[in-house]
């Protein structure tokens, strides 16, 4: 008798060990989902604050609008453009104006602070009107964060007709 229920014992013993492996294995199965699930939530508030940063940077980037560059033609041939870019975004410090050309030159390059609503004049002086040609020009500048940006801009000339001086007008953002 004392044999027998030893062997009962042992069956009873072996079906918990049985049903604790499926608990164990069920556990870690729920384990698994749970850590899913927890990526996706993660990813998902990555993605929200990676967004809720792009749109805090755009807010305080500057927005520039370009009024045509009027030409100021000397009796030498050289043409001093001038014109009032606008901010209407962000305010910004330390602009600094840099363009590629050979023959454009600009008579300022460098403008301390410009405030949201704030307008500044560009000088920009041509050496020859026969060299009147496309450039590309870059706004360099500090944001209200103090991170430095670039923008860069397309200008092309539009040619003098008998009743209107030659200018440079902002084709494109570069």
């Amino acid at each position: 008798m004392a044999f027998l229920w030893l062997v009962l014992g042992y069956f009873q013993q072996g079906e918990e060990l049985r049903l604790q492996a499926n608990e164990l294995k069920n556990s870690v199965e729920q384990q698994k989902e749970l850590v899913g699930v927890t990526r996706e939530q993660l990813s998902a508030e990555r993605e929200v604050a990676r967004e809720e940063r792009e749109r805090r940077i755009a807010s305080i980037q500057p927005i520039f609008g370009f009024s045509e560059l009027i030409c100021q033609q000397s009796t030498s041939g050289e043409c001093c453009f001038y014109g009032d870019v606008q901010n209407v975004g962000g305010s910004i410090t330390e602009l600094n104006v840099d363009i590629d050309s050979d023959h454009f030159a600009l008579v300022q390059s460098h403008y301390p602070a410009v405030s949201n609503g704030q307008s500044f004049r560009l000088y920009i002086r041509l050496d020859d009107m026969a060299n009147l040609f496309g450039f590309t020009g870059r706004f360099h500048f500090r944001d209200a964060e103090g991170g430095y940006s670039t923008q860069t801009f397309g200008f092309a000339p539009v040619p003098a007709t008998p009743d209107r001086l030659a200018t440079l007008r902002r084709v494109s953002p570069g």
